[in-house]
């Protein structure tokens, strides 16, 4: 058996630039600003309480954040 590291592929692994992590954690807290931001406007717009609770305190950022991990999928294509 060779003592070459091998994928479970059997694929050549080459070291690529390293990612700008820093992105990601800048969009993250822009996640969190904006949530804060409009979280309870959105809240306050739906007519029936709970549904407004549910849409702007968690639909809204779970949005954002699944839209903030696009963005950084994209940046780590480019990569």
């Amino acid at each position: 058996m060779s003592e070459a590291p091998m994928t479970l592929l059997g694929r050549t692994e080459v070291k690529g630039k390293t990612y700008p992590l820093f992105i990601e954690r800048l969009l993250l807290l822009v996640v969190v600003l904006l949530t804060v931001t409009f979280g309870g406007n959105i809240a306050d717009q739906l007519t029936i309480s709970w549904l407004g609770i549910i849409v702007g305190y968690v639909a809204f950022p779970m949005m954002l954040l699944a839209f903030s991990e696009m963005i950084g999928r994209f940046i780590q294509s480019r990569q």
